[in-house]
């Protein structure tokens, strides 16, 4: 028997962002919360042009990677696996903590208040995750991969040193506050040797939506990366239909 549930994404969302009664808060973020960011993140993606497939199974550890020098740590898996175009593979690690975690504090609907918040919590995640020598719950975005099961090894080789990672955050961060899409760099392991590597950090549920010019893009640009933070804005309010006075708009990213 199949057990159907409805539930109000507006709702969902204003429950998420406001910091009241931890317990059921959690449950609901634990149930839905990957699922709404994952959602989020493909149409993202899809309003960049990408044709988006999520994939079965998540991405793992590649183990051979570690030795005497960078011994293997405990964190092994990551959430899903996307595919972009039918050729470029994403590794995804959710996080859906809400206002209501151990840390958490409500989110302000005042755009420059919420955009205070975001750059707040970039400084946090920098601190606390990114720029450390140890593995966390989040960095290990930045662990090396074994590519998806599905692909030969030659497939592998073509694909694997294409790999885009994004650790996508529920609560709003971001390096410049307003766009969604920031990157970071940290350290991976190969061939038992530190080796630089980047992920993006992806935050697409409440960022204020400023109003953005309209002009033309420069060749190989990407669209809402923090170094555009304009066009990161635009594409905010394009992609999840966001103003700090119509929050419950939100739910038009599913």
């Amino acid at each position: 028997m199949r057990l159907m549930v409805a539930y109000s994404i507006s709702a969902l969302i204003r429950r998420f962002d406001t910091h009241t009664d931890t317990a059921v808060t959690g449950t609901l973020g634990k149930f839905l919360g990957e699922a709404i960011l994952l959602e989020a993140l493909s149409h993202s993606f899809a309003a960049d042009g990408h044709a988006v497939t999520m994939l079965p199974g998540q991405p793992t550890r590649d183990d051979t990677a570690f030795g005497t020098s960078c011994p293997r740590p405990k964190e092994r898996d990551l959430d899903a696996w996307l595919l972009l175009d039918g050729s470029q593979f994403v590794a995804v690690e959710c996080k859906h903590r809400t206002a209501s975690s151990f840390d958490g504090s409500t989110v302000p609907d005042d755009p420059e208040q919420l955009a205070a918040y975001a750059r707040r919590r970039w400084t946090t995640l920098k601190a606390d995750h990114i720029d450390t020598d140890d593995w966390t719950d989040h960095n290990k975005v930045y662990l090396p991969l074994r590519p998806p099961a599905s692909l030969s090894p030659a497939a592998a080789a073509r694909a694997m040193p294409e790999l885009r990672r994004v650790l996508a955050i529920w609560r709003p961060v971001s390096r410049d506050g307003v766009s969604f899409m920031s990157e970071a760099t940290s350290t991976s392991v190969s061939n038992d040797q530190l080796t630089p590597v980047t992920a993006e950090v992806f935050f697409g549920i409440s960022l204020p939506a400023v109003p953005a010019q309209p002009r033309r893009n420069p060749p190989g640009h990407k669209p809402g990366r923090d170094r555009e933070p304009a066009e990161g804005s635009r594409r905010t309010h394009r992609i999840l239909t966001v103003r700090h006075a119509e929050r419950p708009a939100r739910q038009d990213f599913l």
